[in-house]
């Protein structure tokens, strides 16, 4: 599907969760240095004979939860976007996920993406994100990056193998299955 993905898909999660939703998962900004063990999709390793890192969440609050429990992955979100927040597209469009839940998870490939993980992730109730005045140089930097020939054709091959694998899972029952289930409990026809 092309264009870009803030004007694809404008609706997000609320910022402004009840207790029920208020768990999301940590996503991470992390300078790369001599301290980080291990770079991870949610929160990274740090080396034990380092400095503890500081964690903070989007209204600039230290977490306490993250410092005390390093395997904890998730925060409750309630007020943590007076300063930032991050999008996370995790479901896109109903091609993408039936990618993904081909692929697996992005840790255990052979964990399935679930039935579960669509209800959990298409909660687009709000548009909380505005893009708009970032749009003019979103614009200008993908007409630069198209404008490199080269990068235009990959470009256009990765956008080509995308559909082409939606279209060979889409005859498999499973797949065929899981959309039909998404088409017919999860969007207003």
């Amino acid at each position: 599907m092309p264009g870009l993905v803030t004007e694809l898909f404008p609706l997000h999660q609320t910022e402004r969760p009840g207790f029920r939703k208020s768990s999301r998962g940590v996503k991470t900004i992390t300078r790369i240095s001599n301290k980080l063990e291990k770079p991870r999709n949610h929160r990274p390793d740090f080396k034990t004979d380092q400095a503890s890192p500081v964690w903070k969440d989007g209204s600039g609050r230290l977490v306490e939860t993250l410092i005390a429990d390093a395997s904890l992955n998730g925060i409750d979100v309630r007020g943590t976007y007076d300063l930032v927040s991050l999008d996370h597209f995790a479901l896109r469009s109903l091609d993408s996920y039936l990618i993904k839940m081909f692929r697996g998870d992005v840790v255990v490939s052979s964990n399935r993406v679930s039935q579960r993980y669509w209800r959990i992730r298409n909660q687009n109730e709000n548009k909380t994100s505005n893009f708009e005045r970032q749009q003019i140089a979103f614009r200008c930097e993908l007409k630069k990056l198209m404008a490199d020939s080269i990068l235009l054709e990959r470009h256009q091959k990765a956008c080509d193998v995308h559909s082409n694998r939606a279209a060979e899972l889409n005859k498999i029952p499973e797949f065929s299955a899981r959309r039909e289930w998404i088409l017919e409990n999860s969007w207003e026809v």
